[in-house]
């Protein structure tokens, strides 16, 4: 089977390490071999898994699901899986906290999201892109990223993550203030709305310590959780564990896989009469024929033909 369409049948999509996105497949709760173990703070409002993309998720979140719903209550919140009641105290959308603070999801009873709370904003903040920390968790509601944006992508351990924007708009309508961003949701279903940035898979321009994934239907700068291993052949169960320039596939797709999840695998450029294929692949389209986006037309990955 190689890749043809941008839902290719029989590619699973793994989560990124960090990130929070799962789609179509079961969420494993560890990381690369360094235990990124981080925690999602946000997911994708892109619909189904690309299969063109990696067929593998993209973050370890062990509370993530599967989600293409992308209507928000009110407050900014994707309605939670559970039924149960949220506590707002302000609205994310309208940002409506006294000056100095900012209107933050936060996790009140434990677990994951289940309220709105105003926070003081930090002395010097981060902006969209900053490394960022928290305060006790993902979901505490802390950070020191500016007004309109939270700490995401946070590592467990360390408590550092990425400042994302939140969306904009309308809560059933959310879009991204930045053009080349997408707005996205946490895979739980219930959480903020966060806007992530566009990137190219092949040139591979996100910041210092990211790399350019597949997340759904597009291609987003997420953090680099590969450590040790990432290398094309080397087994993965995230698409972000993949050194930048590798997605994680499924195993039929790499030859000599061993991994029964999935192992990385190297995108290329269509163009490129020499691609960074293992030995037994050949540089294949990942969207389907006339449907990739602008700017996108020659991106491929490296697949058993």
């Amino acid at each position: 089977m190689r890749p043809t369409t941008t839902h290719r049948s029989g590619l699973r999509w793994l989560t990124a390490a960090g990130f929070g996105v799962l789609i179509g497949c079961s969420d494993p709760s560890t990381g690369s071999d360094d235990d990124p173990t981080t925690s999602a703070s946000t997911g994708t409002t892109a619909s189904t898994p690309d299969p063109g993309s990696t067929g593998i998720p993209t973050t370890n979140d062990p509370a993530a699901d599967s989600t293409t719903d992308t209507t928000a209550d009110a407050s900014g919140f994707i309605d939670h899986p559970d039924g149960s009641p949220f506590n707002f105290e302000c609205d994310l959308f309208e940002q409506d906290c006294p000056k100095g603070e900012k209107c933050m999801a936060a996790a009140m009873n434990g677990g994951t999201w289940d309220s709105t709370i105003c926070v003081p904003i930090a002395e010097d903040p981060g902006a969209p892109g900053d490394p960022c920390t928290v305060e006790v968790s993902a979901q505490s509601g802390f950070d020191d990223c500016e007004l309109g944006a939270v700490c995401a992508q946070v590592n467990n351990a360390t408590l550092e993550g990425i400042c994302a924007a939140m969306c904009i708009g309308d809560p059933s309508a959310p879009t991204c203030a930045d053009p080349n961003s997408t707005c996205i949701i946490t895979a739980s279903g219930a959480g903020p709305l966060l806007c992530q940035f566009n990137c190219d898979p092949v040139a591979q321009n996100c910041p210092e310590g990211q790399g350019c994934y597949a997340v759904s239907d597009d291609f987003l700068c997420q953090l680099d959780a590969s450590g040790r291993q990432g290398a094309a052949g080397d087994s993965c169960e995230f698409t972000n564990v993949c050194d930048p320039g590798n997605l994680c596939l499924n195993p039929d797709a790499t030859p000599g896989c061993a991994s029964g999840v999935g192992c990385c695998s190297s995108v290329c450029s269509l163009a490129d009469p020499m691609p960074p294929c293992l030995p037994g692949q050949s540089c294949v389209p990942w969207y389907e024929r006339g449907g990739a986006p602008p700017n996108y037309e020659d991106v491929g990955v490296c697949f058993v033909e």
